[in-house]
């Protein structure tokens, strides 16, 4: 903490904090006699000067070598644009814009989902020091250096999609709306914006609609799903890591449970008809689906419901916060449940609200089928589970059907696959290894489930071949001289139907899922251990948390027992290389 102050106030303070962040723990992990993730080394490079983390490391000239038809075209008609001093802007500039916007998220941005498993690999390994600056100085402090504020905390003063609100110089002015009754939340309550960064603009980066001006950072999206990873998963895990597994040390007023507390109200004002969160705010910006804050994902709610969970069992039984997670937790379930369909064999990718009736109906405008709506259910449910509400062997059919729709080159003969996509996918498709990681994640609960001889040979087969799926994009990436172990997101440049582009670059979310799977650490369970079924805050079984083991998956080693010599010598050669710089 002296140390922090110290460098708080040099002229070059996130540098030092940044070099001191790097050194302490590297080595206190060769202090304790640890071998960290071959992956951490990237986990700790991929970040800014601040020590913000970052999706991905960008390879220089990437953007460069992408051919036309490989370029975003969704604008296909011009139109006016307020900040361009409402000039009718051609289709092409538009498409223009995108892409630059995608260039400049890439590059500089951090997706909230992808730091918290960034948060948990790095925590897992002992080397949690840059996790622990940004969980104070970005999430509890909620701003980052050039972004004052990366919550969506605006007043709501009316839908846009409903023609109670017209936002003409598109500044904003609608305010988010929470929620079925369109909520204006305190930025306490209020979630994080998806995607943030330190950077709100670049020199000489002119927008490409109208060069007279900057392009400047555009992406406000405060999205359900990256919040419960930013407000829950991730910050609980790292907390009760950091215990070593002893709930009782992980405090009332830590980080971990002020950004519980916090999301627990934002949750309560999102959720419709007692069941589903919604996806975000109405008035939240998406060229595809136009009222996206009406719509809720399956795979978001997944997320949550394991959230929900890790914090029911980090809670003691008199907590008014304990009731109120469970009751949210309640609702989440039931929807969890009526997203699958029977007939098609798999979990529906998302529903859509109506404000009018209440009623929550099937799709959501993407395509019904995603392929981590199915691993992100299975882990946050579990196969006992599901098998107990529609029949044996359920979840085993709806990998199969995951394989058959998502698979990578599926091979309809052996029934094998290459990996995974992101959703119904071609021969021509694509290989994600963040799908393809999430989904070994998950078979580890159905091999430790069914017990028939042939689907465990199966399902052991699956997990292989994912295995080298991932082996395939797993790649060596240099940071100066220093070589790190990274995996690339996908195996291509693709058109995700979700709304966005993936792009085969060094990926932080992906290697962060990569240290996990080896250490065999589940995120959507407190601790990465067995799941095990308990009583819900209103008496009913609602499906799956931890059962509170201290070891997790495994013994974590006692942060207790570092070698204080070696630690303290550390902390004077992070200080010496302080006052250097």
């Amino acid at each position: 903490s002296t140390l922090a102050h110290f460098c708080v106030g040099k002229a070059m303070g996130s540098l030092c904090m940044y070099a001191f962040a790097l050194l302490v723990p590297l080595l206190a992990a060769v202090a304790q006699g640890q071998s960290p993730s071959r992956f951490n080394s990237f986990l700790l490079k991929n970040v800014d000067v601040s020590g913000l983390p970052l999706s991905y490391r960008i390879p220089s000239g990437y953007f460069d070598t992408i051919p036309a038809d490989l370029k975003p075209a969704q604008h296909t008609q011009s139109q006016v644009v307020p900040q361009c001093d409402n000039q009718d802007i051609s289709a092409q500039l538009l498409n223009d814009y995108a892409f630059q916007t995608e260039r400049l998220l890439s590059t500089s941005g951090i997706n909230l989902y992808d730091a918290a498993l960034w948060s948990v690999a790095l925590t897992l390994n002992n080397t949690g020091e840059l996790v622990q600056l940004y969980q104070s100085n970005v999430l509890v402090a909620h701003r980052t250096i050039n972004l004052q504020n990366i919550k969506g905390a605006g007043p709501c003063n009316g839908i846009i999609a409903e023609k109670t609100c017209t936002d003409t110089e598109a500044k904003g002015s609608c305010g988010q709306c929470y929620g079925p009754q369109s909520r204006t939340l305190d930025v306490n309550n209020a979630f994080f914006f998806q995607l943030i960064s330190d950077y709100y603009d670049f020199a000489g980066e002119q927008d490409a609609r109208c060069p007279t001006i900057s392009w400047t950072w555009n992406d406000y999206s405060p999205i359900a799903g990256a919040n419960v990873w930013a407000s829950l998963l991730g910050p609980l895990q790292v907390a009760f890591i950091n215990a070593n597994g002893d709930l009782s040390r992980i405090d009332a007023n830590s980080d971990a449970m002020r950004l519980a507390a916090n999301f627990i109200g934002g949750l309560q004002a999102m959720q419709a008809n007692g069941s589903a969160i919604l996806y975000a705010p109405y008035n939240t910006y998406n060229f595809y689906v136009p009222n996206i804050g009406s719509t809720a994902w399956v795979q978001d709610n997944a997320a949550i419901y394991a959230g929900l969970r890790a914090l029911i069992t980090a809670l003691p039984a008199s907590s008014s916060l304990k009731t109120a997670a469970s009751s949210v937790a309640d609702g989440v379930s039931k929807y969890l449940l009526s997203a699958y369909d029977p007939a098609q064999g798999y979990f529906r990718q998302g529903s859509t609200f109506n404000r009018s009736s209440s009623a929550l109906t099937w799709g959501s405008g993407w395509p019904s089928f995603s392929v981590d709506a199915q691993s992100f259910a299975v882990a946050a449910l579990s196969p006992a589970f599901i098998d107990s509400r529609f029949g044996a062997n359920t979840t085993y059919k709806i990998w199969q059907t995951t394989k058959t729709l998502g698979g990578y080159q599926y091979d309809n003969s052996t029934k094998r696959t290459k990996g995974l996509g992101f959703s119904n996918n071609a021969a021509s498709g694509v290989l994600s290894s963040e799908t393809s990681l999430a989904a070994i994640n998950m078979l580890k609960y159905l091999t430790s489930y069914y017990k028939d001889a042939t689907m465990l040979a199966s399902l052991q087969q699956d997990i292989t071949d994912l295995r080298a799926a991932v082996a395939n994009l797993t790649v060596t990436t240099n940071f100066g001289n220093t070589s790190t172990t990274a995996v690339l997101y996908v195996n291509r440049r693709y058109n995700v139907p979700f709304g966005y582009w993936a792009n085969p670059v060094p990926s932080l979310v992906s290697t962060a899922w990569a240290s996990l799977v080896e250490n065999n650490f589940d995120p959507f369970v407190l601790g990465g251990g067995k799941i095990l079924p308990i009583t819900s805050g209103s008496g009913t079984v609602t499906g799956p948390v931890t059962g509170g083991s201290t070891t997790g998956n495994g013994t974590r080693p006692s942060h207790a027992t570092q070698n204080t010599p070696i630690l303290a010598y550390v902390t004077m050669l992070a200080l010496v290389l302080c006052v250097v710089l």
